[in-house]
């Protein structure tokens, strides 16, 4: 019971750390991102790629690359951190249903009660929580932004 506790202190102190930064980070992300695809597509479609151009498109290729890795792996960790805490949960309740002694139920109700109400997750301003949702969200909103820059080239 205590270690939930604990480690929701825990979490949330990481969190009021780093959250500024960590949501500053994807924002930063998604502009580079976006914009390395766009470049490519200029390179690649607008401006018929040619050799002296294969430097430049090795050079955008990277970063995207770096960037994705870095998101992937920052809610990946997130992710799995808040999973491991439910997979916790979910022993605890199987525990529960084969204990015959009152007090170890009532303990283990008790950090049923505590990990239902105070969940282990990552939030990002307390707007949004950092795993694999929100990269679900973050790739369809580059590429909606790409597909808006990609028009506008095109309609000039």
């Amino acid at each position: 019971m205590h270690l939930h506790l604990e480690l929701c202190k825990i979490s949330r102190e990481i969190d009021w750390i780093f959250g500024t930064q960590m949501t500053f980070k994807m924002g930063c992300y998604f502009g580079f991102m976006a914009m390395n695809l766009y470049e490519l597509f200029n390179v690649i479609f607008i401006n018929n790629y040619t050799n002296y151009r294969s430097v430049f498109i090795c050079i955008q290729l990277v970063w995207f690359f770096h960037n994705v890795l870095k998101l992937i792996i920052v809610n990946y960790m997130c992710e799995k951190v808040s999973t491991k805490a439910n997979v916790t949960k979910n022993f605890a309740n199987k525990i529960l249903c084969s204990t015959c002694d009152i007090e170890i139920s009532e303990n283990i109700t008790q950090l049923l009660l505590q990990m239902t109400q105070s969940p282990l997750r990552f939030y990002g301003f307390g707007l949004f929580q950092f795993g694999f949702k929100f990269l679900h969200g973050f790739a369809a909103s580059v590429l909606t932004v790409l597909i808006i820059l990609i028009q506008a080239h095109i309609d000039k």
